[in-house]
C-alpha cells in the first residue's frame, strides 16, 4: 500500500557566512522533519488539518506562526493561545497516527568532517572521537576568532583553531575534569600542523535522506512517494535522489497539506533544540569550569505544559516505533539531551506526582538520564578493536604500544645519543618503532630497538615538527614505522631522515 511523506526542514542556512554565524538567531542545528501516511488516508487527514487551520485567521498554520522567543524556556514560556493551538496540532498528529522522521546535523561538525575527512583511526587515536570533541569543543566555547576565520575561508582558519587550542590548555590548567579536553587538544594540534588550508565545504545536505533511507528499509516501506517543500534551486531534491530515494518530488507548501504539516512538525522540535541549545551554552569562561544542567524554568511548568510534553512524547516514542525513526551526526548532545528530557517528562505518570517533586530533583534526574545517554553515545563510538591496556597507576612507568618501559616522570629518560656529523648523509641510523611526545606537545620522543629490546629515549625539542609530521600522517593511515632512521647534528642542528 502506498505511502506519502512530506519533507520540510528548519534552520538550514544553505550559505553560512561570519554574518550568518555570528547572528543572534543562529542555529547551531540544521533540523529535518518528515510527515507521513498512507495514501487511502489523504483526503481525510487534508479535511482534518483544514479545520485545524481554521482556528488561524490567515488558514494556515505553519510553524512561522510561533516566535522563536516564545520558546525560550520550550513549552512552559508558551502564551496560552499558542499552548492551545500546539496542543490541538499534536492531537491531530495522534489521533490520525502520523509517521515521523527527525534528522539532526550540527552545522560546524559538519564543517569538522569535511576538514579531517582524509584521517583514519589508528594506534596514535581515534579518529572518530576526536572529530566528535573537536565538534563540540567549537559549539560548546563557539570561540569567536575560529568561527570567524572558517566562514571568512582566507586561509587563516587553522592557525586560529590552533591559537584557541593553546589558550584553552592554559586556562584548563588544574581542572580535573579538564584533562580528557587537554588531551584531545594535543593531538588536534598534531592534526593541524601540515593541514592544506584550501578546502571547500559542500552543503549538500545529504545526510538526512540517508537516513530517511534507512527508516523506509527499517519500516519495510517500498511503495512511496516523497514530497519536498520547493525551494532554493533544487539542490534539496538533488541530495534526496543523490541518497538513492525515487519518487521524490517538489511542491510548493501553499499547494500542500503534507508539507505544512511537515512545517509545523519541524518548526516546534527545532525551535525547542535550540532554545534548550541557547539555555545549556557557556555564556562566561566561569559557565566553562562548571557542569552546565537544564535551567529551572523549563520545569517549571503548568498542568497544559506538562501534558503537551507528554503528548509531544506519545507522538516521538510511541507511534510506528523505529531504531531510524531519528538519525543525527555524532554530535548531537543537545537533541540527546532533549531526548532525555521528553523522555523523562513522558514516564511522570501524573501531574499531581511532577508538582509533588522538587524542581531540583527533576534537574538531577534529566541531568543524569541525559549524562547516560551521552555516555552510552560515546561508547558506541568508541566500540573498535582493543588495545591491550599495560598500564599499572600504581607504578611510576608503564609499557608503551612498543613494548617500551615508560617513565611517568619523563625527565628520567636519556637523550638519544646524536653525535656531530661533518656533513648531511653521515650521521648515526637507529631502528625506530614509534616515535611520540609526552604531555601537550612538551618532549618529543622516540622507541628504538637496541639489542633486541625496545627502549624509550628522549629527543631535542628541535625534531618536535619532524614527529608531528610523522604522528600526523599514521593519523591518516600511512604509518612510517619500524623503520631506519637517520638522524643528524649539523653545527648543533638536528634533522630525522627515514631511509
Amino acid at each position: 500500500m502506498k505511502h506519502m511523506f512530506f519533507y520540510d526542514e528548519s534552520e538550514h542556512s544553505r550559505k553560512l557566512t561570519k554574518g550568518t554565524v555570528n547572528a543572534n538567531n543562529f542555529a547551531s542545528h540544521f533540523v529535518v522533519g518528515v510527515i507521513g501516511f498512507l495514501q487511502n488516508d489523504e483526503l481525510s487527514i487534508e479535511h482534518g488539518y483544514k479545520i485545524l487551520e481554521s482556528m488561524r485567521p490567515s488558514n494556515e498554520l505553519k510553524s512561522k506562526t510561533f516566535k522563536f522567543s516564545q520558546f525560550e524556556n520550550g513549552f512552559a514560556s508558551l502564551n496560552k493561545g499558542n499552548k492551545k493551538l500546539i496542543s490541538a496540532y499534536i492531537d491531530f498528529l495522534i489521533s490520525f497516527n502520523l509517521y515521523n522522521y527527525i534528522s539532526i546535523i550540527n552545522k560546524l561538525e559538519y564543517v569538522v568532517l569535511q576538514l579531517f575527512k582524509d584521517y583514519k583511526n589508528s594506534i596514535f587515536g581515534d579518529m572518530d572521537v576526536l572529530r566528535y570533541v573537536v565538534s563540540k569543543l567549537l559549539n560548546v566555547y563557539k570561540p569567536k576568532a575560529v568561527i570567524d576565520a572558517l566562514y571568512r575561508n582566507d586561509g587563516t582558519f587553522i592557525g586560529e583553531l590552533k591559537n584557541f587550542a593553546v589558550e584553552q590548555i592554559k586556562k584548563n590548567k588544574g581542572l580535573a575534569h579538564k584533562e580528557a579536553e587537554n588531551r584531545a587538544f594535543n593531538e588536534l594540534t598534531i592534526l593541524l600542523s601540515d593541514y592544506n588550508q584550501k578546502y571547500i565545504v559542500d552543503w549538500n545536505y545529504i545526510t538526512p535522506f540517508i537516513g530517511f533511507q534507512k527508516y523506509l528499509d527499517e519500516m519495510k516501506i517500498a511503495d512511496y512517494e516523497l514530497n519536498i517543500d520547493k525551494e532554493g534551486e533544487g539542490s534539496t531534491i538533488n541530495s534526496a535522489q543523490y541518497a538513492g530515494l525515487i519518487n521524490v518530488f517538489e511542491v510548493k507548501s501553499t499547494e500542500s497539506t503534507g508539507i505544512r504539516i511537515a512545517d509545523m512538525f519541524t518548526g516546534i522540535i527545532s525551535k525547542l533544540i535550540k532554545s534548550m541549545d541557547n539555555d545549556m551554552d557557556y555564556k562566561t569562561h566561569e559557565d566553562s569550569t562548571k557542569y552546565t544542567i537544564l535551567s529551572v524554568g523549563w520545569f517549571n511548568l503548568d498542568e497544559e505544559s506538562f501534558f503537551l510534553y507528554k503528548k509531544l512524547g506519545k507522538v516521538i516514542f510511541e507511534q510506528h516505533q523505529a531504531h531510524f525513526k531519528s538519525f543525527a551526526g555524532n554530535y548531537s548532545d543537545t537533541f540527546i539531551y532533549f531526548i532525555a528530557f521528553l523522555g523523562y517528562i513522558h514516564d511522570v505518570k501524573t501531574y499531581d506526582e511532577y508538582v509533588n517533586t522538587e524542581i531540583a530533583e527533576h534537574q538531577k534526574r534529566v541531568n543524569n538520564q541525559a549524562l547516560g545517554n551521552l555516555q552510552y553515545h560515546s561508547d558506541k563510538m568508541t566500540m573498535k578493536i582493543p588495545i591491550k591496556k599495560l598500564e599499572d597507576d600504581s607504578k611510576d612507568y608503564y609499557l608503551n604500544q612498543k613494548g617500551a618501559k615508560t617513565y611517568r616522570d619523563y625527565k628520567r629518560h636519556d637523550m638519544l645519543k646524536i653525535p656531530p656529523s661533518s656533513k648531511k648523509g653521515a650521521g648515526i641510523v637507529y631502528d625506530v618503532l614509534s616515535v611520540g611526545s609526552f604531555g601537550v606537545m612538551e618532549q618529543p620522543c622516540v622507541t628504538i630497538l637496541e639489542n633486541g629490546n625496545p627502549v624509550l629515549y628522549l629527543l631535542p625539542m628541535e625534531l618536535l615538527d619532524w614527529i608531528i609530521f610523522c604522528v600526523g600522517l599514521a593519523m591518516k593511515g600511512t604509518d612510517l614505522f619500524p623503520n631506519k632512521v637517520m638522524f643528524h647534528n649539523l653545527k648543533g642542528h638536528y634533522y630525522a631522515d627515514v631511509l
